[in-house]
């Protein structure tokens, strides 16, 4: 996989560090979901390991072994697991001692350290404080709020963006004739909802009718309860999404009229809705929303079908 149409500018900055020999010990790559972080770590680590090429040669020893799937001077804690514990950072450090097999760079990287557990990530910051050698690591995070504020001064942050609304819809279009047969207004709805390339490309064709089925039953006022139940397979990141961008476009149309709002698919029935309801109501829901969202980013395990249920009631509340 190479360089995605959105990461040209932070890809070019890393290529400006190595050739200047100003890289540094840690890189913390930042971004939504469904920016491909850890993809673009691990092609500035397949980058770094060549020594015959700045970039990627794909024909010397290094980049041989990197094309079987592993690679001795690479350390690499998948996103897949839950969280970064302890025993992950001891084995991290254990890597960085030792000496580097194909004399290169020794690159570690440790997706999603949002997860982090506190004794892990004090001992990534004594690692951070007394870099090794010639060893660069690479992280990714959704965010930095969640993140000890001295293990982020310790790295140089690197900012992915989404991005704009026609350069996304454009590249989709490009990956499959499938794509082709959305309408601009699907795609509206799916840049609103899911925001990033590969997340709208992930949920367009399989699970958009389920989560436009959710917004009719919001703007509906179906049963609360029920609600929660037949929805809860829907993971929360998203129901919350679809509650922030419905919570939006209510208060525009309180305060502005509808010609700014974003579901102008569903104008008719969000006027509706938004002529029963309170202003005051829905900052109140949008705060509980926002602090919900803060659980979610932390550790904090929550019981998802009790959370939907005390959700959907609020929400039911506006026009009680």
């Amino acid at each position: 996989m190479g360089i995605y149409f959105w990461q040209d500018q932070q890809y070019l900055l890393m290529q400006r560090l190595i050739e200047n020999n100003k890289l540094p010990h840690a890189l913390l790559f930042l971004g939504e979901q469904g920016l491909a972080k850890s993809e673009f770590a691990m092609h500035l680590a397949k980058d770094l390991l060549c020594y015959k090429s700045q970039k990627a040669c794909g024909s010397c020893g290094s980049c041989l072994l990197w094309q079987q799937d592993w690679h001795p001077d690479c350390f690499h804690h998948p996103e897949e697991d839950t969280s970064i514990k302890i025993d992950s950072i001891h084995n991290l450090i254990e890597f960085l001692q030792q000496t580097s097999q194909q004399g290169a760079y020794k690159v570690a990287i440790l997706q999603n350290i949002n997860t982090l557990t506190e004794s892990a990530a004090n001992a990534l910051l004594k690692t951070l404080e007394e870099p090794l050698g010639e060893s660069v690591i690479l992280m990714t995070a959704t965010n930095s709020t969640n993140l000890l504020p001295t293990i982020v001064s310790r790295c140089q942050k690197v900012t992915f963006m989404k991005p704009d609304f026609a350069s996304t819809v454009d590249w989709i279009k490009q990956q499959g004739e499938d794509f082709g047969k959305f309408s601009n207004q699907q795609y509206e709805l799916a840049y609103e909802l899911y925001g990033t390339p590969l997340t709208i490309q992930s949920n367009l064709q399989d699970k958009m009718s389920q989560h436009v089925g959710l917004i009719e039953c919001l703007l509906q006022a179906y049963d609360p309860i029920k609600l929660a139940q037949e929805y809860q397979q829907i993971p929360v990141e998203i129901i919350i999404r679809i509650l922030e961008v419905l919570i939006t476009d209510l208060v525009k149309l309180k305060m502005q009229g509808g010609d700014y709002i974003s579901l102008k698919s569903y104008k008719t029935a969000l006027s509706d809705f938004a002529n029963k309801i309170e202003l005051s109501n829905l900052f109140t829901l949008r705060e509980k929303v926002f602090h919900i969202l803060e659980l979610l980013q932390s550790k904090i395990q929550l019981n998802k079908l009790l959370l939907l249920e005390n959700l959907f009631i609020t929400w039911q509340t506006l026009i009680s």
